[in-house]
């Protein structure tokens, strides 16, 4: 419709001055009216520019919206009429088709500021970073999981945590790989899984992704013991019930009179005592080991932590005396508490403040502290430290294993069932230490 109207425009001024020029001639030619003559000489010169005018302006209306496009400027509009334009229900469509725009724009910045949120807000660690190594994006949750303040370059990473831009540069394509990072103290093992994407505009990304998978491995860890435990307990009490039940009847059916007894009655009878006595010690073993798959459900409530040191120092108080061992204890602030079951949680700290007592035999100045505090996320750290001989490595990755004891008399569950009792609590449970420098237990609530 507009261009059928400019083209009707056009032709009408094209006419007009055709017909002005053949009036200019006709009264040069024909007439003596020079002044007339001279008028419509002029004339279609004011014409043929106000054409080219008409022209332009529609041009312009053309070029403003084109530009309007290609600035994304869609908050412009074209002007809805022209004087003598013949472009006013162009001008029209053009404005709805940049309102459509406008509104199609306002809907993708929303649903892109949406799902930045969402991104922002999930669990999983994301890292986009180009093959140059600037980092395009990284959301809250791998910052959290890394430690680090919002970068632009992988170097940055290098200044941080050393080390770390190289590793998270050899995570190729659709690879996975573990590393350790530490968390608070606490050692954290995180998988990062790699993804390439190619933009046609900007090149190649790596799409890193960090999940904190270490509550699920020590929970599936845990679970394997479990499923262990149960087995060889079922084998071995099933192995040794007949044996000791054998033990007693041959007892049994052996004289009780001495002067029956001959000198091998005597050695078969200490014979079947032995079997009897170890058969029940392996029973009793075996029993005290399905405490590990057995942890009753906690009862959780609101307790004071100063009323726990309280009921901690009264139970271990003798055995304090009797090593010379100092006790102290600090909480800020004063009245803080914790959600816990106060008997599993009495338990717990009973296994922590044994391993300590006995690992400070032979030092001089012994000593443990139990501090309280709350972190800037809110969450509340207990630590119990004591400057005993300590441990090297080697050892410190194996204390959580049920059965692993360095001690002559020592079961290997404390710390196994401590840190599955802390798991039903929604906590954690780390150990740092070091030869001659003490140990340190942080369990996080």
């Amino acid at each position: 419709m507009g261009y059928r109207h400019f083209r009707l425009h056009v032709t009408g001024r094209v006419l007009l001055i055709a017909f002005t020029l053949f009036l200019c001639l006709f009264c040069y030619f024909q007439t003596r009216f020079y002044m007339v003559t001279l008028l419509l000489a002029l004339l279609p010169i004011w014409q043929t520019w106000s054409l080219l005018n008409y022209v332009q302006r529609t041009n312009r209306q053309l070029t403003q919206f084109f530009d309007t496009l290609e600035a994304a400027a869609f908050s412009d509009r074209l002007p809805s009429h022209f004087d003598n334009s013949g472009f006013r229900e162009l001008s029209l469509i053009l404005n709805r088709i940049i309102a459509s725009l406008a509104d199609n724009r306002a809907e993708k910045e929303q649903q892109l500021r949406f799902f930045q949120s969402v991104i922002q807000k999930m669990g999983v660690g994301l890292i986009a970073v180009r093959t140059d190594g600037v980092i395009e994006f990284m959301n809250r949750s791998a910052r959290r999981m890394l430690k680090v303040p919002p970068v632009d370059h992988t170097r940055q990473l290098d200044q941080i945590i050393p080390g770390l831009a190289d590793r998270l540069n050899a995570v190729e394509s659709g690879q996975r790989k573990w590393i350790s990072v530490n968390d608070d103290g606490r050692k954290v093992q995180l998988a990062i899984f790699a993804q390439q994407i190619h933009m046609p505009q900007q090149g190649g990304y790596k799409l890193l992704t960090l999940q904190n998978l270490q509550a699920e491995l020590e929970d599936r860890e845990s679970d394997a013991w479990k499923d262990l435990i149960r087995v060889l307990s079922h084998e071995i009490m099933n192995s040794m019930t007949p044996i000791s039940s054998l033990a007693n009847t041959a007892l049994n059916l052996i004289p009780k009179k001495s002067q029956d007894l001959t000198e091998y009655h005597s050695d078969l009878i200490e014979a079947l005592k032995t079997i009897r006595r170890r058969s029940q010690g392996l029973m009793q073993f075996v029993n005290n080991y399905r405490r590990f798959a057995t942890i009753p459900v906690p009862r959780r409530q609101p307790f004071p932590i100063e009323g726990l040191f309280e009921r901690l120092r009264a139970l271990i108080q003798n055995q304090l005396t009797e090593r010379s061992i100092v006790f102290e204890s600090r909480i800020e602030p004063a009245n803080l508490k914790i959600f816990i079951d106060p008997s599993l949680m009495e338990q717990v700290f009973l296994n922590i403040l044994t391993n300590s007592m006995d690992a400070l035999d032979k030092t001089s100045a012994p000593k443990i502290r139990l501090t309280a505090s709350a972190d800037h996320r809110a969450r509340v750290s207990i630590h119990v430290s004591d400057n005993g001989r300590g441990m090297d490595d080697a050892i410190l990755d194996k204390i959580f294993i049920p059965f692993f004891t360095t001690k002559t008399h020592g079961s290997g569950v404390g710390l196994s069932i401590s840190r599955q009792i802390m798991r039903q609590h929604g906590g954690t449970l780390q150990v740092q230490s070091a030869i001659e420098q003490g140990t340190t237990v942080t369990l996080m609530f």
